[in-house]
C-alpha cells in the first residue's frame, strides 16, 4: 500500500538579468541636494561618466520603465569625473550623505568612494547587496575615512573584490544634507476670510483692531514681545516664551461672538494653550492642537470650549507654553473673535453709535458696551443716537436718568425676535483744583525748611513718589 501527493513537473526559476522596474524615487528636497546622476534633480553639468581609467567596464544609458538608468556592463571598476571632462573640484562640505541606488543580477561586492583632489579615496562597501532587486544606500560622508568633502572631483565604483566582471545598474547618485529647520516663518499667515462686520479683532492687519490694547503687560513672564515683518505683513513674535498676557482696554462684551481665531507658527514649541480671561469668571486654558512645527497653524475655537468663561466681560487674553518646551519661540497673527454671518431679517446690530454727534471711540457692531468719562461737574446727560445696520430694524434709546449713569440702545431686528442691547456707561472725572495751593511763607534758611515736594523750596533729591506697595493709586 502506498500514498502519493504533489506529483508535478517544474523548472528552476528564471533569474532576471536586468531590472523591470525603475529605482525608487528620491524624497530629498532639491534645495538640499547636489546631484551627479538622477532624473529627479538637476545634475552637475559637464560630468564625464566614462573617463578612460583602463577599466573593462562598458557604460551605457538604458530605459527602465520610462526612467533613464546607467548600466555598467562587464564591470570591474568605473570612474566618473565631476563637472568637466577631467574633473573639477566640488566643495561638498555642506553635504551629509551620499545616496546611490544599485541593481545587479550577478555582482557580489561593490564598493564606492568619492575622490578628493587633496586627500584621495576610501572604498566603502555597499552592503547588504541583494541580487535581483533595487538596493538603496544613504552613506554618511564621514564613513569615507579621511576623504575631504571640500574638493571632490571624481567618483569610483569598484567590483574587483567579488564576481568580476559583472553587470550593475545605477541611478540616483547624489549628495544631500538634512533639511535646515527654519527658525522663523518665511511667509505671512493665511489671510482671514470673515467679513469685518462679524469680527472683533485684537491683532490683525486685515481688520480694525480694538483700540488701547496693551500687548505686553508685566505679568512676571520671560517672554519678549516684538512685532516682525514677515512677507510684508506684521506678525507678533513671542521670544523666550513661557506665558504672555494681553490687556484689553476695559471689559469687552463679546457675548455675540461664536469663535476665537488665531494663527500660530513655531519651530520649537510643543504645547501652547490659550484663554480669554473674564473679569467675573476667570480663565480656562485651551490647548491648540495639533501644533505642527515649521508651518502656520490656524485655529477657530468655539467660545463655548473655554469652559465657564463669560464672554460678556473679557478684559485679557493669555497664551501659555509652560506644559511643553519652555521657553520657546512662537509667532502670532490674526487674533480675533468672530461669528457666523447674520441671517436675513435677524440683524439687530448697529452700524454707528454716536454721543453728541460723534461716533463713540472703538465702536464695533459686535461690541455691546462702551465707557465714556465726562468732565467733573457735568450735569447735562449727553445725547446718544444710533443707526441700524439693517434699515428695517428698529431701536429704542433709554437715556440715563442721571450722571453717572447708563444709556441703553435696544435694537430689535426685522424679524421682531432678535434683539441686542448696546450700553454707553457715562462716568465723571475726579474733581481737580482750579487754582494752585497757597504759597508757603516759611523762609527756607531762617526756618530750617526740609522740603519733600514744593515749587517754593529745594526738594530732597532722588525721592521716589511712587514705590510699589501694592496700591491701586496712580501717581501723575
Amino acid at each position: 500500500n502506498i500514498y502519493l501527493d504533489n506529483i508535478y513537473f517544474y523548472k528552476e526559476p528564471t533569474t532576471a538579468t536586468e531590472p523591470s522596474a525603475a529605482a525608487p524615487l528620491p524624497t530629498e528636497d532639491a534645495a538640499d541636494v547636489v546631484s551627479i546622476y538622477s532624473d529627479s534633480y538637476t545634475n552637475l553639468a559637464e560630468t564625464n561618466f566614462n573617463p578612460n581609467w583602463g577599466q573593462s567596464t562598458a557604460v551605457s544609458f538604458v530605459d527602465v520603465a520610462g526612467n533613464e538608468t546607467m548600466k555598467y556592463a562587464n564591470f570591474n571598476y568605473q570612474g566618473t569625473n565631476l563637472g568637466s571632462n577631467d574633473g573639477t573640484a566640488q566643495d561638498l562640505s555642506a553635504m551629509e550623505f551620499l545616496h546611490v541606488d544599485i541593481w545587479t543580477a550577478d555582482a557580489t561586492v561593490v564598493k564606492l568612494t568619492p575622490i578628493s583632489a587633496s586627500t584621495g579615496e576610501f572604498l566603502y562597501e555597499l552592503t547588504p547587496l541583494t541580487q535581483g532587486t533595487w538596493n538603496s544606500y544613504d552613506i554618511p560622508v564621514g564613513d569615507f575615512t579621511d576623504v575631504s568633502m571640500a574638493d571632490i572631483h571624481q567618483l569610483k565604483f569598484d567590483g574587483q573584490a567579488g564576481v568580476n566582471p559583472s553587470n550593475i545598474y545605477l541611478d540616483n547618485i547624489y549628495f544631500y544634507k538634512e533639511p535646515t529647520t527654519a527658525t522663523e516663518p518665511s511667509a505671512a499667515a493665511p489671510l482671514p476670510t470673515e467679513d469685518a462686520a462679524d469680527v472683533v479683532s485684537i491683532y490683525s492687519d486685515s481688520y480694525t483692531n480694538l483700540a488701547g490694547t496693551d500687548f505686553n503687560p508685566g505679568w512676571g513672564q520671560t517672554t519678549v514681545v516684538s512685532n516682525e515683518d514677515i512677507g510684508g505683513n506684521e506678525m507678533m513674535k513671542y521670544a523666550s516664551f513661557n506665558y504672555q498676557g494681553t490687556q484689553l482696554d476695559g471689559n469687552q462684551d463679546l457675548s455675540a461672538m461664536e469663535f476665537l481665531h488665531v494663527d500660530i507658527w513655531t519651530a520649537d514649541a510643543t504645547v501652547v494653550k490659550l484663554t480669554p480671561i473674564s473679569a467675573s469668571t476667570g480663565e480656562f486654558l485651551y490647548e491648540l492642537t495639533p501644533l505642527t512645527q515649521g508651518t502656520w497653524n490656524s485655529y477657530d475655537i468655539p467660545v463655548g470650549d473655554f469652559t465657564d468663561v463669560s464672554m460678556a466681560d473679557i478684559h485679557q487674553l493669555k497664551f501659555d507654553g509652560q506644559a511643553g518646551v519652555n521657553p520657546s519661540n512662537i509667532y502670532l497673527d490674526n487674533i480675533y473673535f468672530w461669528k457666523t454671518p447674520t441671517a436675513s431679517g435677524s440683524d439687530a446690530t448697529l452700524s454707528d453709535l454716536q454721543v453728541d454727534e460723534t461716533t463713540v471711540t472703538g465702536f464695533s457692531a459686535n461690541m455691546m458696551s462702551y465707557n465714556m468719562e465726562l468732565p467733573y461737574g457735568t450735569t447735562i446727560i449727553p445725547t446718544v443716537t444710533a443707526t441700524t445696520t439693517d434699515p428695517n430694524a428698529e431701536f429704542v434709546i433709554n437715556a440715563a436718568g442721571a450722571l453717572p449713569g447708563i444709556t441703553e440702545v435696544v435694537v430689535t431686528a426685522d424679524d421682531d425676535i432678535t434683539s441686542l442691547t448696546y450700553n454707553v456707561n457715562f462716568t465723571l472725572a475726579n474733581a481737580v483744583p482750579t487754582v494752585g495751593a497757597p504759597v508757603p511763607t516759611h523762609d527756607e534758611t531762617d526756618d530750617n525748611v526740609f522740603s519733600i515736594y514744593s515749587d517754593s523750596y529745594t526738594n530732597l533729591e532722588a525721592t521716589n513718589f511712587n514705590p510699589a506697595w501694592g496700591q491701586s493709586t496712580q501717581v501723575v
